[in-house]
């Protein structure tokens, strides 16, 4: 009798252990994307944009040249319209803009990893439409998964691509917050950017956080043992962290610096 209440903590461990489990694998979605459902046609910031609206894709695009563009993904937080205040950066160098919405955020609708990979390939034939002669594509955070695949298209043709606190893989950045489970096994909005990048041959710079505590440093160190080295530029912003980064000059200089460079 006294060996058996001698288990029942190990059972209501093992208990939580797999219902917090089932948890993360059934609601994984509302763990990676916490979708602002703000309207996309509310976006007083960029009211001079041309909004996109073509099924599931949706971006804010501001033309000013004919021939270069950026395109940007932006991280699970907020929303793309949040992300005017890069325009500091691309504007005095006359870039146009395509500030990338993802499905399920700005709108009512669930989000998930093929739903975004579709919207990359969507982007891509707009993109052709346009004619752009230069293309950077940029990924913050989660956007690392949409920016890479899109540098893997074959039919793509991007000059080069910027990733800001990068990761190799979701299911690596799970394992970083809830190491005690199969992370791999679990995930299924697996992007995996250490896969799309390891043939690339476009410039790639990636710009880590020291001390990133949403998808860790060791990731984005990790994504950067796999890209071919003639190809790579890897700065790290001392005392950064994931969300820091933004305000701090070194990350200004580097990120300035790899659109011009």
């Amino acid at each position: 009798m006294l060996r058996k209440k001698l288990f029942i903590p190990l059972y209501i461990l093992i208990f939580f252990y797999l219902l917090f489990g089932f948890l993360l694998f059934t609601f994984q979605n509302d763990f990676f994307y916490p979708a602002d459902k703000t309207a996309f046609s509310n976006c007083p910031k960029l009211e001079k944009s041309e909004k996109i609206i073509q099924g599931d894709f949706r971006a804010y695009f501001i033309k000013r040249s004919p021939e270069k563009v950026v395109v940007y993904y932006h991280g699970n937080g907020g929303r793309a319209c949040d992300r005017y205040y890069m325009e500091a950066y691309f504007e005095p160098l006359g870039y146009s803009v395509l500030f990338v919405e993802y499905p399920g955020y700005a709108e009512n609708g669930d989000t998930s990893m093929a739903k975004i990979l579709n919207v990359v390939t969507l982007v891509n034939t707009f993109l052709k439409k346009q004619s752009f002669k230069e293309i950077i594509v940029v990924g913050e955070s989660v956007g690392t998964g949409p920016a890479s695949y899109q540098a893997s298209l074959s039919e793509n043709n991007i000059n080069k691509l910027i990733l800001i606190t990068p990761y190799n893989n979701m299911a690596s950045v799970a394992a970083f917050h809830y190491p005690w489970y199969p992370m791999k096994l679990l995930v299924r909005n697996n992007f995996t950017p250490d896969e799309w990048l390891k043939n690339v041959t476009i410039p790639v710079t990636l710009i880590l956080a020291e001390n990133d505590e949403v998808v860790g440093f060791k990731q984005g160190e990790s994504l950067s043992n796999v890209i071919p080295s003639e190809y790579k530029n890897v700065y790290v912003v001392k005392g950064a962290g994931h969300n820091s980064i933004y305000g701090m000059q070194e990350f200004s200089a580097i990120f300035s610096k790899a659109l011009i460079k």
